[in-house]
């Protein structure tokens, strides 16, 4: 990952997302990093579980290749996800650990969902209200949203995200990069078979959090009201003693 948001990658940035933010059938990660926790989120064909993922497509499809919908959303997906995403670990200054998952939505291909931003991500692993017919729920039909999170993180040292070894071809992966909120790059890489990403951190101190507080600033326009009547409240009065003289 380039470090910080040059004009180049700026410009790499809005038009991928433009291109990929509603895109299904590819892969595209999303890192959100904050001071003490990052989650990591990835958007996957179905049809690519073994390739990517290293797992048995069964433990999504039933019998029959479809995803048994009904079940599926009565369960919940925390312990499927956790299971399905096993395989891809994380590390931080040679430490690894493994990602928690915070859940796991399929979604049909036909009508991809936006994937851009960690709002958008949250959005897509998070909902299920779409009615889905049969032929929508085989594995060429569908996308899988995930989301997993760790709290090993150590300030500004490059997050590693590991991918198994499944004897597959490079795939191309879009990357969009955040730090506390904000964009800090967005890039598209080859996933190596058995390949690591490396997400360096932007380098830059984040804002204090006196500075992004809501409260501070809703303050602040208090006091610049409040001294401006009170200015203009001074003027009147001093014109108004200027003609009674």
């Amino acid at each position: 990952m380039k470090q910080g948001v040059t004009i180049p990658a700026l410009a790499l940035g809005l038009a991928v997302s433009s291109a990929h933010a509603e895109a299904g059938d590819e892969l595209t990660l999303i890192v959100s990093r904050g001071d003490d926790s990052a989650t990591y989120y990835l958007s996957m064909p179905a049809d690519e579980i073994t390739p990517i993922l290293a797992t048995d497509p069964a433990l999504l499809f039933s019998e029959d290749g479809r995803v048994p919908i009904d079940q599926f959303r009565l369960a919940g997906s925390f312990d499927l996800a956790d299971d399905l995403f096993a395989n891809i670990t994380g590390s931080i200054n040679e430490t690894a650990f493994e990602f928690e998952a915070m859940s796991m939505m399929v979604h049909p291909t036909e009508t991809p969902l936006p994937f851009a931003a960690p709002w958008d991500a949250y959005t897509a692993i998070s909902v299920c209200s779409v009615d889905y017919g049969s032929d929508q729920l085989v594995p060429g039909a569908l996308q899988i949203y995930y989301g997993g999170f760790t709290d090993q993180v150590a300030g500004d040292a490059p997050m590693k995200i590991h991918f198994p070894q499944t004897g597959r071809d490079a795939r191309q992966i879009v990357i969009h990069s955040y730090e506390n909120g904000r964009l800090v790059g967005t890039d598209v890489e080859t996933l190596a078979d058995g390949g690591t990403l490396v997400i360096e951190t932007s380098g830059k101190v984040p804002l204090p959090a006196w500075l992004t507080s809501v409260g501070f600033w809703v303050g602040l326009i208090g006091i610049l009201l409040g001294t401006f009547a009170v200015l203009r409240l001074r003027g009147v009065s001093t014109k108004t003693n200027s003609v009674t003289t």
